[in-house]
């Protein structure tokens, strides 16, 4: 299969036969939106669609980006990067006017791929969108949660294109460390807690069982936490030195 025989083959797979005319935007007559969600899988209920169909358009509205969803029902044999640069360039992304990005998913190898004009890489870089893909959509798409996973992803793309994504294992860091920091102790109550401990493991000089002094009971673990206590109070004289 050639190039061109190609590009007829993706815009079949998507159902159109040409960039489609948009409604009106319902706040500017004026607004004629580029942006399109195509689903020739059948992943989505009407209302579903209609609403995601919105959406891209309210986000091109404010944004200026064009974005085009598009859920077919396999990549046909291709690579998913070869399906999808091959897809970029069928739907005209990035070329009617308008910064512009494509998310094209594959029911069948539950599979997805983003591809973002060069105007967009300052926010949407190659190492965005393997996150995105790889931390958010794939793993519904594996689950079967195809639905979900394209929600979801436009939702990181369009949050990406605010400058405001946030990986989900950068999230998890930063939240453990802010519950770390509202919760950690102060040097000085560890301090305080170990001196109990030190004194109610024997830390103190007593009697010894036949008479004289003894050895504090002979307790390793008090000689530890005396160690401890010492070794941060010396630790804390050198930092004010």
């Amino acid at each position: 299969m050639n190039h061109w025989k190609f590009i007829l083959f993706v815009v079949a797979a998507l159902g159109i036969a040409a960039p489609q005319a948009q409604a009106a935007h319902p706040y500017n007559p004026s607004f004629k939106p580029v942006s399109q969600v195509l689903d020739n899988a059948g992943v989505f209920k009407p209302k579903t669609l209609q609403e995601l169909r919105a959406y891209a358009e309210d986000s091109e509205y404010y944004t200026g980006n064009q974005l085009i969803i598009g859920i077919v029902p396999s990549f046909g044999g291709k690579t998913a990067d070869a399906y999808a640069l091959e897809a970029a360039q069928a739907l005209k992304v990035s070329e009617q006017g308008k910064p512009g990005v494509l998310l094209i998913v594959s029911k069948g190898d539950r599979d997805a791929r983003i591809v973002a004009g060069p105007q967009l890489a300052p926010v949407l870089s190659a190492q965005v969108q393997q996150a995105i893909l790889e931390r958010v959509i794939l793993p519904n798409l594996k689950q079967g949660k195809i639905e979900r996973g394209v929600i979801d992803g436009v939702g990181s793309i369009m949050m990406a294109l605010q400058g405001k994504f946030v990986p989900p294992a950068v999230k998890m860091a930063q939240a453990q460390a802010a519950n770390a920091g509202k919760t950690g102790w102060s040097p000085i109550a560890i301090i305080a807690v170990l001196f109990i401990l030190r004194m109610a493991l024997g830390g103190g000089r007593r009697y010894g069982r036949y008479g004289g002094y003894g050895g504090g009971g002979g307790s390793i673990l008090g000689s530890v936490v005396g160690g401890i206590i010492g070794s941060m109070l010396m630790g804390g004289a050198r930092r004010r030195w």
